[in-house]
């Protein structure tokens, strides 16, 4: 279990490492990366957390890999989403 809690977390930290391989567009755009990135990390303590307690709260397999699935593709979605591609 703490190495899927690992994982949600350093699933916050994506964006930072987007930016060693991806270029960020310039001026207004590198503002949403520099707000974006406190926002993914916390968002991420924030979901392990929740998945800590509810794999805690319920023993159902099913469910833990349910919500570990959905929190993982939250937040690299949001990383995507979130990310200042330049042109």
């Amino acid at each position: 279990m703490q190495i899927r809690v690992l994982s949600i977390i350093l699933c916050g930290f994506l964006t930072p490492i987007l930016k060693q391989f991806i270029p960020i567009a310039g001026e207004g755009a590198s503002l949403i990366f520099v707000l974006s990135i406190p926002v993914l990390i916390g968002l991420s303590f924030v979901l392990a957390l929740g998945y800590y307690f509810l794999c805690k709260k319920s023993k159902s397999i099913l469910k833990q890999n349910i919500s570990l699935t959905i929190f993982l593709l939250t937040l690299i979605g949001l990383a995507l989403v979130f990310y200042p591609y330049a042109n």
